[in-house]
């Protein structure tokens, strides 16, 4: 298993997010099976890191090119603010940006 904290960006915090973005339609059978498919690879602070992907935006400047670079394929996409989810769930800014992680 791959270690999350060592793909972590360093000086970034989840605080400063504005919204979040994924594309496509969502179900809760498609995000439980993400979420166990990547806590089958990753581990975080020791153990498995129950979370899926996605993409974060700090202004609505950064919204419009993750919209442009990352989810010109898809239709829909999904805005939830950052805060929102910060209360229910621990948000990582991992591997490249703007590409994050949220762990349940």
């Amino acid at each position: 298993m791959d270690r999350l904290e060592d793909v972590l960006r360093a000086g970034e915090s989840s605080d400063d997010l504005v919204l979040l973005l994924r594309g496509g339609e969502d179900t809760s059978a498609k995000l439980l099976r993400q979420a166990a498919l990547f806590e089958a690879r990753y581990t975080y602070g020791g153990h498995g890191a129950r979370g899926m992907s996605l993409f974060a935006a700090s202004s609505a400047v950064d919204e419009l090119a993750v919209l442009e670079s990352k989810l010109r394929p898809y239709p829909k996409y999904r805005r939830v603010p950052g805060a929102a989810v910060a209360e229910i769930a621990v948000l990582l800014p991992t591997f490249q940006a703007p590409h994050g992680t949220v762990l349940f």
